[in-house]
């Protein structure tokens, strides 16, 4: 179906011939108008386009149909109702089509899924590197006898590796001075969990080195975007709230990312594809509610909203606590348990946000298993045994989603129980298995999904007599321009019929390597 759309670029001008490389063309560009036209006047022109969508990876984007037949009446409805933007998409598919590669295509997903946060390792060279080693040594040398065998174990693989376990978990600590246990880190504020205890066994209002020390540990392990604290050595406001900076650090980022992902959402069921323009729209979102009823978004969208706004309560406690230590002689051994019992409640509720944001990238991600793709599975060009350790492959992919999401969901559930403090070793475990189970799966699939469609898009079915045509071409005139895309055109499918062999024994490192690879790159 690539033909037909670029037949769409034969009447535009000589310098709209060279399409868009990765983004789509402006909406006043002579070639978006003059594909516009044509696919509004020319009912053939919007059938190769929507088949052309429906071919690609882009059709699922735009609608969330599963018939084939709904799906390709989907398209062809939003191209009636958007034709600016189906004109853009026209014009990058067709530039791909033209290049034999899907870069267009590739860079809008990434554009539309890739955020940026700060870089929460900043200090990284050997100097800082050094500086943090002697403070976390002092440290350790002395609080021997106030700190856990956990917290003493963390500082020294910080120490000896570079980085800490404190990424992956935090060390809490159970009340009325029980055994400690472990939470799964969901975001750095969780990084202070315990923080409170140690400070209450300390002295309240005068000079403590090991206060001082511990200072110096936190600068050296701040939250992105909050201040230097002032190593004084004694108990002040700013070291009381230090916490709630990476409190409002993780909740930013969440909130962040539910937004992006609900207007992601509303767009798609709006049949709207947005522009670089219309995110920067402050009044996007409430325009998008305008169109659609708001039962249509998903309910998990609903529910991390919830999660969000207690651990935003919880963090609010925890801030009007902190506020009462600005007078030192409200500092007591109370408050010091009043504002670990609040930051602890905030912990608790940010990690179940978390879980539940990845519980839905886990149902997006699942669903890579469609019946497009094992139809293109089963048209590939190989034995019967290779196609059949293909699917169980995936089959393989398909059950490590379904226990990651298990173990979310579970994970969560424990968290939002009454006796959630207890259970925070089982949620350690359940994390740490999703951790294992996630390594590397995303990209698994990908190229699970991907590979059967370049093969698809490489094998070309022609009468025999054009198959001896093409082979004598190679052997006879190989330097010709004819016997160059048939090189091209087999080699290509050859290398991909070899990832394809590589995924259905189960080498999956090796296939990753291989399809990047094959995959054409723009030089």
């Amino acid at each position: 179906m690539r033909f037909p759309v670029l037949i769409l670029l034969l009447a535009l001008p000589a310098s709209a011939s060279d399409a868009p490389r990765t983004r789509a063309s402006d909406e006043n560009d002579p070639a978006v108008l003059a594909v516009k036209d044509r696919l509004t006047s020319d009912p053939a022109a919007a059938e190769s386009l929507a088949n052309r969508l429906f071919s690609s990876r882009l059709g699922g984007a735009l609608t969330s149909e599963k018939d084939a037949d709904a799906r390709l009446g989907a398209i062809r409805n939003w191209i009636a109702k958007d034709p600016d933007s189906a004109a853009r998409l026209a014009i990058g598919l067709a530039g791909d089509d033209k290049n034999g590669n899907t870069l267009f295509e590739d860079s809008l997903f990434r554009q539309t899924l890739i955020g940026f946060e700060d870089n929460p390792g900043a200090q990284k060279n050997v100097f800082g590197r050094l500086s943090k080693a002697a403070k976390d040594s002092k440290l350790i040398k002395k609080q021997a006898e106030e700190m856990s065998e956990d917290e003493r174990r963390e500082i020294l693989r910080t120490l000896f590796e570079g980085k800490g376990a404190q990424g992956e978990r935090v060390i809490t600590q159970k009340d009325d001075n029980q055994s400690p246990t472990e939470k799964p880190s969901a975001a750095p504020a969780t990084a202070f969990s315990g923080y409170y205890d140690r400070l209450s066994g300390g002295n309240l209002r005068g000079y403590s080195p090991q206060l001082l020390s511990l200072q110096s540990a936190l600068n050296a392990r701040r939250p992105p975007g909050a201040p230097r604290l002032v190593e004084t050595g004694k108990l002040d406001y700013a070291t009381l709230s230090y916490p709630g900076h990476g409190m409002r650090y993780d909740l930013g980022s969440l909130d962040e990312r539910l937004r992006r992902e609900r207007i992601a959402q509303l767009a798609r069921l709006a049949g709207r594809a947005l522009t670089a323009r219309d995110w920067r729209d402050p009044d996007l979102e409430a325009k998008l509610k305008a169109q659609v009823p708001a039962d249509k978004l998903s309910p998990r969208l609903a529910r991390r909203a919830a999660l969000l706004e207690k651990a935003r309560k919880a963090a609010a406690d925890f801030d009007a606590a902190a506020a009462q230590s600005k007078d030192p002689n409200a500092i007591t051994k109370g408050l010091l348990i009043e504002l670990g019992r609040n930051q602890k409640e905030a912990s608790r509720w940010i990690a179940a946000a978390a879980l539940e944001e990845e519980l839905s990238r886990l149902e997006a991600e699942e669903g890579f298993l469609s019946p497009e793709l094992l139809s293109a599975i089963d048209a590939a060009p190989v034995s019967p045994a290779t196609r059949e350790g293909y699917k169980k492959r995936g089959e393989v992919l398909k059950a490590k989603y379904a226990q990651a999401k298990s173990n979310a969901q579970k994970a969560q559930e424990l968290l939002e129980s009454s006796a959630w403090a207890a259970s925070l070793a089982e949620v350690d475990r359940l994390v740490a298995e999703n951790q294992s189970l996630r390594r590397n799966l995303l990209r698994d699939a990908d190229v699970f999904s991907r590979v059967p469609w370049r093969i698809h898009e490489s094998l070309v079915v022609q009468p025999r007599w054009r198959e001896l045509l093409d082979t004598m071409s190679l052997k006879w005139a190989p330097g010709t321009s004819f016997a160059r895309a048939v090189a091209l055109r087999r080699n290509r499918l050859s290398r991909y019929l070899g990832v394809f062999a590589q995924i259905a024994a189960g080498d999956l490192d090796a296939a990753a390597q291989s399809f990047s690879s094959a995959e054409p790159v723009r030089r």
